[in-house]
């Protein structure tokens, strides 16, 4: 670096000093040569000064990078920090949406937690009423349990009464025993002859005798029977619920009598039909010795 700035003075140095050798006496040449002198030490602490300076710019150059390359180290990494910043920003945010979800999960947590315990608040009265009706219940089925009792006691009573009754009274069957011996025998009979009566005039003939005869039995028969056909629907009827208020003299009476005509009915179709296939007089003299 000192040999470039020499070179740089030469051409003001040489100059002088040849011109002074050249044209001038000896004490010139003293003088200038003690001049050159006096040039080439200011030049050279001119020299020094600019080298120092050199050198101190050139400190100041390798500070300077230095303090460059420390500043690049730096802005490498305050960029680093800021690329983790600009992540943890991102990250933050993400964290802030969390806690926003959190926020509302928990706002709608605490309204369930609200509604479930108004809900078990209800629930609780509405137990307690249930309990206290239990409780109302339980007492009205024990008197109801003693009403049954009692009712079913009351109730042996009266079938032990109603049996102490049918036991006293006269048998009820005789009436059901006729009409069975009636629709068992007689009236097959009836069916039977019917049907033959084309080939057998007599046994129709003889068959309507014995119809008549039947009649008059069977009348003299429901004179007694009917009182006890009475006294068995009445009996029938007051054991049933529905028909136990129905179960007065008047239907009573009713009832039996038709149990006791409709029979009669088919027996005298029986014999009315008969009687067109067999001489007139013969009917009317039969008819006339039943009703007369």
């Amino acid at each position: 670096m000192v040999a470039v700035y020499y070179y740089y003075l030469l051409p003001f140095v040489f100059p002088a000093i040849l011109s002074s050798v050249l044209g001038l006496s000896s004490q010139d040449h003293e003088s200038q040569l003690y001049e050159a002198k006096l040039r080439i030490t200011q030049s050279e602490s001119r020299l020094e000064e600019i080298t120092q300076n050199i050198n101190d710019r050139d400190l100041y150059l390798e500070k300077s990078e230095s303090l460059i390359g420390e500043l690049d180290h730096k802005l490498n990494h305050l960029q680093s920090v800021l690329s983790l910043l600009k992540a943890a920003d991102d990250k933050i945010k993400v964290l802030e949406e969390e806690v926003r979800v959190l926020w509302a999960t928990l706002r709608k947590n605490n309204f369930d937690i609200h509604v479930l315990e108004s809900k078990a608040r209800e629930a609780e009265d509405r137990l307690e009423m249930i309990t206290s009706q239990a409780e109302k219940m339980e007492d009205i089925v024990s008197e109801r349990w003693i009403q049954i009792q009692h009712f079913e006691q009351a109730l042996q009573l009266k079938e032990m009464r109603l049996k102490a009754q049918r036991q006293a009274r006269p048998p009820r069957w005789t009436f059901l025993k006729f009409f069975s011996y009636l629709s068992g025998e007689h009236l097959p009979n009836a069916h039977g002859l019917f049907s033959s009566h084309f080939s057998e005039e007599s046994a129709l003939r003889a068959y309507v005798s014995q119809t008549f005869s039947w009649l008059k039995r069977f009348y003299s028969t429901v004179k007694e029977s009917h009182h006890e056909l009475q006294v068995f629907i009445k009996q029938e009827m007051e054991r049933h619920e529905f028909t136990a208020c129905l179960a007065n003299k008047e239907i009573v009476f009713f009832m039996a009598s038709a149990l006791i005509i409709f029979p009669c009915i088919e027996c005298l179709d029986i014999a009315l039909i008969t009687a067109v296939l067999v001489e007139k007089s013969f009917l009317r003299e039969k008819l006339h010795s039943l009703f007369y």
